[in-house]
């Protein structure tokens, strides 16, 4: 019932043109949706990490950010331990600026190809790839459902 209530207070907000508040409200339904699911629900799990954790159910610009910086920070960590890139096809030890150029590089699919993942690791690369898609993208999105609603005021 509370997320019926919710989403009213949340209508109500965004027909007066008071989006953060709207906002707010939105948060709030969806997470209310979310706890009506029992706990060892999948759906509920999987929208709690990709919903709530990622980006407040499409209403954080900061949250999305900070995990973008932190994908990216993450895999170069990982890229550094593996050790496993060449550097134009000759075997190359990686300081962290060099694992931290190559996961931006992947993370935003540019793939220069000075630097690439070799052996069986190369599965890491295509999934930072991914992720730094869909986060991109969602990253877009936010931005400019904020700057639409700022605009049509």
């Amino acid at each position: 019932m509370a997320s019926v209530q919710y989403k009213q207070i949340k209508e109500m907000y965004k027909n007066s043109s008071l989006h953060s508040l709207a906002d707010q409200y939105h948060y709030r339904e969806m997470v209310c949706r979310r706890r009506a699911l029992k706990w060892y629900n999948l759906v509920r799990w999987l929208n709690f990490i990709f919903g709530d954790l990622s980006c407040k159910y499409g209403t954080s610009i900061t949250r999305i950010a900070i995990w973008m910086i932190v994908v990216i920070m993450g895999f170069a960590y990982i890229f550094h331990l593996l050790q496993n890139i060449d550097y134009y096809n000759a075997h190359y030890f990686l300081n962290y600026m060099d694992s931290l150029y190559f996961s931006l590089v992947t993370y935003t699919t540019v793939g220069y190809g000075d630097l690439h993942v070799v052996g069986d690791f190369r599965i890491l690369a295509g999934i930072e790839a991914i992720i730094g898609i869909t986060l991109t993208s969602l990253f877009t999105v936010i931005v400019a459902r904020k700057i639409i609603r700022d605009l049509s005021r």
